[in-house]
Protein backbone atom coordinates (compact mmCIF):
# COMPACT_ATOMS: atom_id res chain seq x y z
CA UNK A 1 0.00 0.00 0.00
CA UNK A 2 1.13 3.57 -0.61
CA UNK A 3 1.64 6.06 2.20
CA UNK A 4 -1.03 8.43 3.40
CA UNK A 5 -3.99 6.11 3.94
CA UNK A 6 -6.91 6.10 6.34
CA UNK A 7 -9.35 3.35 7.27
CA UNK A 8 -12.61 4.11 5.53
CA UNK A 9 -15.17 4.40 8.37
CA UNK A 10 -14.06 7.72 9.88
CA UNK A 11 -13.87 9.53 6.50
CA UNK A 12 -17.35 8.31 5.60
CA UNK A 13 -18.76 9.38 8.96
CA UNK A 14 -17.30 12.88 8.65
CA UNK A 15 -18.35 13.39 5.04
CA UNK A 16 -21.67 15.12 5.67
CA UNK A 17 -22.05 15.96 1.97
CA UNK A 18 -22.97 12.35 1.21
CA UNK A 19 -26.46 11.12 2.00
CA UNK A 20 -26.64 7.65 3.55
CA UNK A 21 -29.09 6.13 1.05
CA UNK A 22 -29.51 2.31 1.14
CA UNK A 23 -27.89 1.92 -2.29
CA UNK A 24 -24.95 4.11 -1.35
CA UNK A 25 -24.45 2.27 1.95
CA UNK A 26 -24.59 -1.15 0.32
CA UNK A 27 -22.22 -0.22 -2.49
CA UNK A 28 -19.76 1.22 0.02
CA UNK A 29 -20.03 -1.93 2.14
CA UNK A 30 -19.09 -4.04 -0.87
CA UNK A 31 -16.24 -1.76 -1.97
CA UNK A 32 -14.74 -1.60 1.52
CA UNK A 33 -14.75 -5.34 2.03
CA UNK A 34 -12.36 -5.40 -0.92
CA UNK A 35 -10.34 -2.33 0.09
CA UNK A 36 -10.81 -0.87 3.55
CA UNK A 37 -8.70 2.23 2.95
CA UNK A 38 -9.08 5.63 1.35
CA UNK A 39 -6.50 8.28 0.51
CA UNK A 40 -5.87 10.48 3.51
CA UNK A 41 -5.60 13.79 1.63
CA UNK A 42 -9.33 14.15 0.81
CA UNK A 43 -10.22 12.78 4.25
CA UNK A 44 -8.20 15.41 6.07
CA UNK A 45 -9.70 18.07 3.82
CA UNK A 46 -13.17 16.83 4.83
CA UNK A 47 -12.12 16.84 8.51
CA UNK A 48 -11.39 20.57 8.38
CA UNK A 49 -14.74 21.57 6.88
CA UNK A 50 -17.16 23.49 9.07
CA UNK A 51 -19.78 20.72 9.11
CA UNK A 52 -17.29 18.07 10.27
CA UNK A 53 -15.78 20.40 12.87
CA UNK A 54 -19.25 21.21 14.23
CA UNK A 55 -20.33 17.55 14.46
CA UNK A 56 -20.84 16.78 18.14
CA UNK A 57 -19.68 13.57 19.83
CA UNK A 58 -23.09 11.89 19.99
CA UNK A 59 -23.86 12.58 16.33
CA UNK A 60 -20.41 11.34 15.28
CA UNK A 61 -20.78 8.17 17.33
CA UNK A 62 -24.24 7.52 15.91
CA UNK A 63 -22.96 7.83 12.34
CA UNK A 64 -19.96 5.62 13.03
CA UNK A 65 -22.06 2.94 14.73
CA UNK A 66 -24.34 2.84 11.69
CA UNK A 67 -21.31 2.26 9.46
CA UNK A 68 -19.70 -0.31 11.73
CA UNK A 69 -22.95 -2.30 11.76
CA UNK A 70 -22.81 -2.59 7.95
CA UNK A 71 -19.07 -3.21 7.65
CA UNK A 72 -17.76 -6.57 6.46
CA UNK A 73 -14.10 -5.66 6.07
CA UNK A 74 -12.03 -8.56 7.46
CA UNK A 75 -10.41 -6.36 10.12
CA UNK A 76 -13.76 -5.25 11.52
CA UNK A 77 -15.43 -8.66 11.22
CA UNK A 78 -12.66 -10.23 13.28
CA UNK A 79 -12.06 -7.54 15.92
CA UNK A 80 -15.72 -6.93 16.77
CA UNK A 81 -16.00 -10.59 17.81
CA UNK A 82 -13.27 -10.31 20.46
CA UNK A 83 -14.12 -10.68 24.15
CA UNK A 84 -11.13 -8.87 25.62
CA UNK A 85 -10.17 -5.25 25.31
CA UNK A 86 -6.52 -6.27 25.63
CA UNK A 87 -6.89 -8.59 22.63
CA UNK A 88 -8.51 -5.73 20.74
CA UNK A 89 -5.68 -3.35 21.64
CA UNK A 90 -3.11 -5.84 20.37
CA UNK A 91 -5.02 -6.41 17.13
CA UNK A 92 -5.51 -2.67 16.61
CA UNK A 93 -1.83 -1.84 17.17
CA UNK A 94 -0.73 -4.66 14.88
CA UNK A 95 -2.97 -3.29 12.14
CA UNK A 96 -1.48 0.18 12.61
CA UNK A 97 2.02 -1.21 11.99
CA UNK A 98 1.02 -3.16 8.86
CA UNK A 99 -0.54 -0.27 6.94
CA UNK A 100 0.97 3.01 5.69
CA UNK A 101 -1.45 5.25 7.57
CA UNK A 102 -1.14 9.02 7.46
CA UNK A 103 -1.75 9.11 11.21
CA UNK A 104 -1.28 6.12 13.50
CA UNK A 105 -3.50 5.71 16.55
CA UNK A 106 -1.63 3.52 19.05
CA UNK A 107 -3.41 2.22 22.14
CA UNK A 108 -1.56 2.00 25.46
CA UNK A 109 -3.25 -0.35 27.91
CA UNK A 110 -2.37 -3.21 30.24
CA UNK A 111 -5.86 -3.97 31.50
CA UNK A 112 -9.40 -4.20 30.21
CA UNK A 113 -10.49 -1.29 32.40
CA UNK A 114 -8.31 1.58 31.20
CA UNK A 115 -6.21 2.64 28.23
CA UNK A 116 -4.54 5.64 26.68
CA UNK A 117 -4.12 6.64 23.05
CA UNK A 118 -1.18 8.15 21.16
CA UNK A 119 -1.78 9.80 17.79
CA UNK A 120 1.39 9.68 15.69
CA UNK A 121 1.38 11.99 12.68
CA UNK A 122 3.26 10.27 9.89
CA UNK A 123 2.30 12.34 6.83
CA UNK A 124 0.72 15.43 8.37
CA UNK A 125 2.00 18.21 10.59
CA UNK A 126 -1.49 18.90 11.94
CA UNK A 127 -4.01 16.37 13.25
CA UNK A 128 -7.48 17.91 12.71
CA UNK A 129 -9.64 17.59 15.86
CA UNK A 130 -12.50 16.02 13.87
CA UNK A 131 -10.17 13.29 12.56
CA UNK A 132 -8.79 12.68 16.04
CA UNK A 133 -12.29 12.45 17.51
CA UNK A 134 -13.31 9.96 14.83
CA UNK A 135 -10.26 7.78 15.54
CA UNK A 136 -10.98 7.79 19.27
CA UNK A 137 -14.64 7.04 18.61
CA UNK A 138 -13.71 3.93 16.60
CA UNK A 139 -11.64 2.61 19.51
CA UNK A 140 -14.47 3.40 21.94
CA UNK A 141 -17.00 1.48 19.82
CA UNK A 142 -14.79 -1.59 19.35
CA UNK A 143 -13.69 -1.73 22.99
CA UNK A 144 -17.34 -1.44 24.03
CA UNK A 145 -18.15 -4.37 21.73
CA UNK A 146 -15.39 -6.47 23.35
CA UNK A 147 -16.71 -5.68 26.82
CA UNK A 148 -20.29 -6.49 25.75
CA UNK A 149 -19.17 -9.78 24.16
CA UNK A 150 -17.46 -10.81 27.41
CA UNK A 151 -20.36 -9.81 29.66
CA UNK A 152 -22.99 -11.68 27.64
CA UNK A 153 -20.80 -14.71 27.03
CA UNK A 154 -20.69 -14.22 23.28
CA UNK A 155 -19.02 -17.09 21.45
CA UNK A 156 -17.04 -15.87 18.43
CA UNK A 157 -17.55 -17.75 15.23
CA UNK A 158 -21.31 -17.44 14.77
CA UNK A 159 -20.97 -15.40 11.61
CA UNK A 160 -24.40 -15.99 10.06
CA UNK A 161 -25.26 -12.30 9.97
CA UNK A 162 -21.90 -11.16 8.57
CA UNK A 163 -22.90 -11.77 4.97
CA UNK A 164 -23.59 -9.41 2.07
CA UNK A 165 -27.13 -10.77 1.66
CA UNK A 166 -27.84 -9.89 5.29
CA UNK A 167 -26.51 -6.37 4.79
CA UNK A 168 -28.70 -5.96 1.67
CA UNK A 169 -31.75 -7.20 3.59
CA UNK A 170 -30.98 -4.90 6.52
CA UNK A 171 -31.00 -1.98 4.08
CA UNK A 172 -34.30 -3.02 2.50
CA UNK A 173 -32.71 -4.21 -0.74
CA UNK A 174 -33.96 -7.81 -0.62
CA UNK A 175 -35.96 -7.36 -3.84
CA UNK A 176 -33.00 -6.12 -5.87
CA UNK A 177 -30.48 -7.84 -8.11
CA UNK A 178 -27.64 -7.28 -5.62
CA UNK A 179 -29.47 -9.33 -2.99
CA UNK A 180 -30.06 -12.19 -5.45
CA UNK A 181 -26.45 -12.16 -6.57
CA UNK A 182 -25.15 -12.03 -2.98
CA UNK A 183 -27.23 -15.11 -2.14
CA UNK A 184 -25.97 -16.94 -5.22
CA UNK A 185 -22.33 -16.31 -4.35
CA UNK A 186 -22.90 -17.29 -0.70
CA UNK A 187 -24.77 -20.50 -1.52
CA UNK A 188 -22.54 -21.51 -4.45
CA UNK A 189 -19.01 -20.60 -3.44
CA UNK A 190 -16.60 -20.28 -6.33
CA UNK A 191 -19.39 -19.53 -8.79
CA UNK A 192 -18.08 -17.52 -11.74
CA UNK A 193 -19.98 -14.70 -13.42
CA UNK A 194 -20.83 -16.75 -16.52
CA UNK A 195 -22.49 -19.45 -14.44
CA UNK A 196 -24.11 -16.78 -12.30
CA UNK A 197 -25.80 -15.25 -15.37
CA UNK A 198 -27.00 -18.69 -16.40
CA UNK A 199 -28.54 -19.33 -12.97
CA UNK A 200 -30.24 -15.92 -12.99
CA UNK A 201 -31.50 -16.33 -16.57
CA UNK A 202 -29.90 -13.16 -17.92
CA UNK A 203 -26.94 -12.23 -20.09
CA UNK A 204 -23.78 -10.60 -18.79
CA UNK A 205 -24.49 -7.16 -20.27
CA UNK A 206 -27.91 -7.04 -18.58
CA UNK A 207 -26.41 -8.03 -15.24
CA UNK A 208 -23.63 -5.46 -15.55
CA UNK A 209 -26.18 -2.75 -16.42
CA UNK A 210 -28.16 -3.52 -13.24
CA UNK A 211 -24.99 -3.39 -11.17
CA UNK A 212 -23.96 -0.10 -12.74
CA UNK A 213 -26.97 1.49 -11.03
CA UNK A 214 -25.20 0.70 -7.74
CA UNK A 215 -21.77 1.76 -8.95
CA UNK A 216 -20.59 -1.85 -8.72
CA UNK A 217 -19.72 -4.79 -10.95
CA UNK A 218 -20.62 -8.47 -10.51
CA UNK A 219 -16.91 -9.14 -10.00
CA UNK A 220 -16.90 -6.70 -7.06
CA UNK A 221 -19.67 -8.74 -5.47
CA UNK A 222 -17.87 -12.01 -6.13
CA UNK A 223 -14.63 -10.81 -4.48
CA UNK A 224 -16.42 -9.19 -1.53
CA UNK A 225 -18.47 -12.35 -0.94
CA UNK A 226 -15.35 -14.52 -1.12
CA UNK A 227 -13.51 -12.30 1.38
CA UNK A 228 -16.45 -12.15 3.78
CA UNK A 229 -16.88 -15.91 3.65
CA UNK A 230 -13.16 -16.58 4.09
CA UNK A 231 -13.05 -14.19 7.05
CA UNK A 232 -15.89 -16.08 8.71
CA UNK A 233 -14.02 -19.35 8.13
CA UNK A 234 -10.91 -18.09 9.96
CA UNK A 235 -12.71 -18.83 13.24
CA UNK A 236 -12.80 -22.53 12.34
CA UNK A 237 -10.10 -25.16 12.13
CA UNK A 238 -9.71 -25.44 8.35
CA UNK A 239 -6.27 -24.67 6.97
CA UNK A 240 -5.76 -21.48 4.98
CA UNK A 241 -5.33 -23.58 1.84
CA UNK A 242 -8.68 -25.26 2.49
CA UNK A 243 -10.37 -21.91 3.17
CA UNK A 244 -8.99 -20.43 -0.05
CA UNK A 245 -10.25 -23.36 -2.09
CA UNK A 246 -13.64 -23.38 -0.35
CA UNK A 247 -14.31 -19.72 -1.12
CA UNK A 248 -13.21 -19.69 -4.75
CA UNK A 249 -9.71 -18.22 -4.59
CA UNK A 250 -7.28 -19.73 -7.08
CA UNK A 251 -4.88 -20.62 -4.25
CA UNK A 252 -3.74 -19.50 -0.80
CA UNK A 253 -1.44 -16.83 -2.27
CA UNK A 254 -4.41 -15.30 -4.13
CA UNK A 255 -6.43 -15.18 -0.91
CA UNK A 256 -3.50 -13.66 0.99
CA UNK A 257 -3.13 -10.88 -1.58
CA UNK A 258 -6.86 -10.15 -1.34
CA UNK A 259 -6.69 -9.90 2.47
CA UNK A 260 -3.65 -7.64 2.35
CA UNK A 261 -5.45 -5.35 -0.08
CA UNK A 262 -8.58 -5.37 2.10
CA UNK A 263 -7.07 -4.69 5.52
CA UNK A 264 -3.30 -4.61 5.23
CA UNK A 265 -2.79 -7.96 6.95
CA UNK A 266 -2.65 -11.54 5.69
CA UNK A 267 -5.25 -14.01 6.99
CA UNK A 268 -2.58 -15.85 9.00
CA UNK A 269 -1.96 -12.71 11.10
CA UNK A 270 -5.67 -12.03 11.57
CA UNK A 271 -6.28 -15.59 12.71
CA UNK A 272 -3.36 -15.44 15.15
CA UNK A 273 -4.48 -12.12 16.64
CA UNK A 274 -7.96 -13.36 17.50
CA UNK A 275 -6.93 -16.82 18.68
CA UNK A 276 -5.43 -15.59 21.95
Amino acid sequence: MSSGLSFHIAPRALNLDRAFSPRYLFADSVRHVIDGHVAADPYYEIATRGAAVALNESALERRMRELFALDLNPLICMTRQLRSELALFKAWNTYQKHVSLAVQTIIRGNSNESYGVDRRQISYAVDPPAARNAGLCAIHILSGAARSNRERGHVAGDQSKWRLSEIAAELGLQHTIVFEVALCFEEHRGLNVTRLCRSLGCNRRTLERHFKDFGLTPQDMKMASALAGATNSLWGTSSLTEIAFEHGFSDQAHMTRAFRHACGMPPSVLRRLVSH
